[in-house]
């Protein structure tokens, strides 16, 4: 019932599934490079002034 599979369809089939993964992992990276809110940066900006007076 199993067939035996080519090396060339066996290749074909790595590197395709490489490829789906890897643009996954692409598509997720995408998304966490979202802009840091204002709030962030101000809270950001009083730690480092209030660092300046230590």
């Amino acid at each position: 019932m199993i067939k035996k599979m080519s090396k060339k369809k066996t290749i074909v089939f790595l590197i395709i599934t490489i490829l789906i993964i890897g643009c996954f992992i692409w598509y997720r990276e995408l998304g966490t490079n979202k802009e840091v809110p204002k709030k962030a940066k101000f809270v950001n900006s009083v730690l480092l002034e209030s660092e300046d007076y230590q």
